[in-house]
Formats: structure tokens, C-alpha cells, sequence
């Protein structure tokens, strides 16, 4: 079965979608494309983009339940369970080395605060 390429024509993807009645799919898809944007200082909202992250698994589980059940459409629900996967690994990596990063800042600022013996 052919669609639409997501990310060259989410539009049309998401035209698509709703043609065939994938609602589950549509409202994944839509979530994807809204990843929360950084903060002011450039830093990662690490509170928005877990809760992202999880929202994106619940929805994620409901795809592969209903690719269990509807076969015909395995392509597309592999593709795009492929493509949030891919997108919330990239987004738990982010927050993991900017957590790190705020550790290894703090520490460094404990230790500058300790008094000289």
C-alpha cells in the first residue's frame, strides 16, 4: 500500500490518514510534529518534553496494538512507529546528557564552594 512520505509531505500524510479512518495514527503523527520547543535559554524543557515522551509511547502502544489486528497496513505502521521511536530516542538522549551536564555543574559548583582545610 502507498502513502504519502511523512516528512516531505505531512499534509498529504496526514490527508491520508484521516481518508482511511487511522485517527490513533493521525493524533501520533500530530504529536510528533509538536515536540516542545527549548526554552529562552536555550536549554532542553525537561519536564514538557518527558511528558512528550510519554504521551508518545501511550500512543505508540495503541498503533501496535491496532497493527496486530489490521495486517494490510503493517508498511505504514511499522514506518511510523519506526519514526517516533527514532524521534523519542533522539529526544531521552538530549535529556540524558543535559541532565548529565547539570550534574557535572552542580558538582563542580559544590566543590568551589567547599572551604579550604
Amino acid at each position: 500500500m502507498s502513502f504519502p512520505n511523512p516528512i516531505q509531505q505531512s499534509d498529504a500524510f496526514i490527508t491520508y490518514l484521516r481518508a482511511e479512518n487511522l485517527d490513533f495514527c493521525v493524533r501520533l503523527f500530530e504529536r510528533y510534529q509538536t515536540r516542545p520547543d527549548n526554552l529562552s535559554d536555550g536549554r532542553l524543557d525537561e519536564a514538557n518534553l518527558s511528558k512528550w515522551c510519554e504521551e508518545m509511547y501511550g500512543l505508540l502502544g495503541k498503533v501496535v496494538h491496532m497493527s496486530q489486528a489490521q495486517s494490510e497496513r503493517q508498511d505504514l505502521y511499522s514506518m511510523l512507529c519506526e519514526m517516533c521511536l527514532q524521534a523519542i530516542a533522539e529526544v531521552e538522549e538530549q535529556l540524558e546528557v543535559q541532565q548529565k551536564a547539570s550534574a557535572a555543574v552542580e558538582r563542580q559548583r559544590e566543590e568551589e564552594e567547599l572551604p579550604l582545610l
